[in-house]
């Protein structure tokens, strides 16, 4: 089993029980830092008293063997008050060859002059802790330098029994472990109290957002009070709210059109069947009815279709087979389609485009595009007036626009006038049995050529569709 699998086996799922795993695993790595200098450095204070104690004797020893004439009364004195004294500390006088000058009583059997640790010739002193019968001595030797009278080199040894400052600093390090195990629990308890109250304004949002269903969709978060992430996450979630509503406002009145446009054609189609069932008639009335039934059901397919090829559109799905495409001979082609019609409108068709002009797109689209919007324009346009359809270069970007003398569109309409049955005038294309998809489609066509389509209108002076194609789709003679 590998390390990672365990420590996630270890660390909790919740943010909660992470952060106070983490939040304790780390205060009590700090507090257990702080307890382990503070143990050392009470045990190196403790030492550091010892061996002060030590040189202090050793100079009051080394005072009175340096004399021109060394009382050995006062020295047997002065080795006696330190045996005798608290911290019991044993003294020794050895000559450079061992042999015993003067030394505590039972000092050889409780601490042998051969446990002590040879001195330095310069004299320097060598303090170090010596373990004998069961007892721990900090002890010193140092080889003295000594007046007439003295064998050279006289070594004094000086020995503390640091029984009483081992139990104090093994008490401390009890006490010492006692409050490092009672800081790991107080770390756990207090860091989960802090996190949960921490995190309960995430609970408030989790509980806020579980409380919002349909019929409560116009709700939203209350941000204020909450912290700067949180209040972040609150408004983006509103913000999605948002978007989620208005997409279904947009979808549950997309299905009430789809419903409105498939219940006229079904209707009548009952109506006739119903008709044609009531009574014998004879072929041709049957013809008739067989004919308007197929017109209807032509249209339904024809709502289909639309629908599917936006739908397609939209999710990506239509991959074009880019090629050349000259403006000018398609702008003629529709332009030649549509001129009978227009006539007997009255309308009169004008055409623009440079012979040369040429993008690089899907020509039976953009010729279905152009037809949505002439047909559009010709549904709106009185009899008198008249209809440019034309194509030129704006600088780096291609322009192919449709514009009309009618009456326009209300300045209210305009924002909707692309959205799929959008029961506006104008944007009902007759090209689409005036379902209202045309000019959909038309944007979806332009999009997926990577352009953009823009309309301009003034109630009562006309309105202009114009589509704008980006560099990529380059122009060129």
């Amino acid at each position: 089993m590998s390390s990672n699998s365990v420590l996630s086996r270890c660390v909790p799922s919740s943010i909660a029980g992470r952060l106070t795993v983490w939040f304790c695993a780390s205060a009590f790595s700090l507090v257990l830092v702080a307890a382990f200098v503070l143990y050392d450095a009470v045990r190196a204070t403790v030492q550091w008293t010892e061996d002060q104690v030590l040189a202090q004797h050793f100079l009051e020893i080394s005072s009175l063997l340096q004399t021109s004439k060394p009382d050995t009364d006062m020295i047997a004195h002065e080795v006696s008050a330190a045996a005798n004294g608290h911290r019991q500390v044993l003294i020794r006088v050895l000559t450079n060859v061992r042999d015993l000058v003067l030394e505590t009583p039972d000092m050889d059997k409780r601490l042998p002059a051969t446990r002590f640790h040879a001195p330095a010739p310069s004299g320097t002193p060598h303090f170090e802790t010596i373990d004998e019968n069961g007892f721990r001595f900090r002890a010193l030797s140092v080889l003295v330098p000594l007046a007439e009278g003295w064998p050279k080199d006289t070594v004094v040894q000086i020995a503390m029994d640091t029984t009483l400052d081992d139990m104090a600093v093994g008490r401390f390090r009890i006490v010492l472990v006692t409050v490092i195990l009672l800081s790991g629990a107080l770390c756990a308890l207090v860091g989960w109290i802090i996190i949960r109250r921490q995190l309960s304004p995430l609970r408030r949002v989790i509980h806020a957002t579980t409380s919002i269903e349909r019929a409560t969709a116009n709700e939203r978060l209350d941000t204020a009070g909450l912290p700067t992430e949180l209040a972040l996450l609150g408004l983006e979630f509103n913000n999605m709210l948002d978007r989620l509503e208005g997409a279904y406002s947009r979808l549950r009145q997309y299905a009430d059109n789809v419903a409105h446009e498939l219940r006229s054609p079904v209707n009548r189609m009952l109506l006739n069947v119903e008709v044609a069932l009531s009574k014998s008639r004879d072929e041709a009335s049957y013809r008739d009815v067989l004919e308007s039934t197929r017109e209807d059901m032509l249209t339904m397919a024809q709502i289909v279709d639309n629908l599917l090829f936006l739908a397609r559109a939209e999710s990506d799905e239509i991959q074009l087979q880019m090629e050349p495409v000259r403006l000018a001979e398609e702008i003629a082609n529709v332009h030649e389609f549509y001129l009978a019609l227009a006539q007997e409108k009255g309308i009169q068709l004008r055409i623009g485009a440079d012979p040369e002009l040429v993008i690089v797109g899907h020509a039976m689209l953009l010729r279905r595009a152009l037809s949505n919007l002439l047909s559009n324009a010709l549904s709106h346009t009185p009899p008198g007036q008249f209809i440019d359809i034309t194509a030129h270069r704006d600088g780096a970007r291609v322009v192919v626009a449709v514009a009309d003398g009618g009456d326009g569109i209300e300045a209210e309409d305009l924002p909707y006038v692309f959205d799929r049955f959008f029961r506006g005038d104008r944007s009902r294309s007759s090209s689409e049995r005036r379902l209202g998809l045309g000019l959909s489609i038309t944007k979806s066509i332009v999009a997926m050529h990577h352009g953009l389509i823009a309309v301009v209108s003034t109630k009562g002076t006309g309105t202009r569709f114009s589509m704008t194609f980006p560099a990529s789709m380059r122009a060129h003679g």
